[in-house]
């Protein structure tokens, strides 16, 4: 089981920083990406 979830940390780790970026320069606001985890939390 802790490789399950080593590989979901490690992933959300690679992941959420580039989505991060790119909400960032999509949208130009600099809190678009809590709007981004917020929704990745309530998925």
């Amino acid at each position: 089981m802790r490789g399950v979830v080593g590989l979901i940390g490690d992933l959300g780790g690679f992941i959420l920083p580039i989505a991060f970026g790119a909400m960032n320069d999509l949208i130009g606001v600099w809190t678009s990406c809590f709007m981004l985890l917020v929704a990745a939390s309530l998925a």
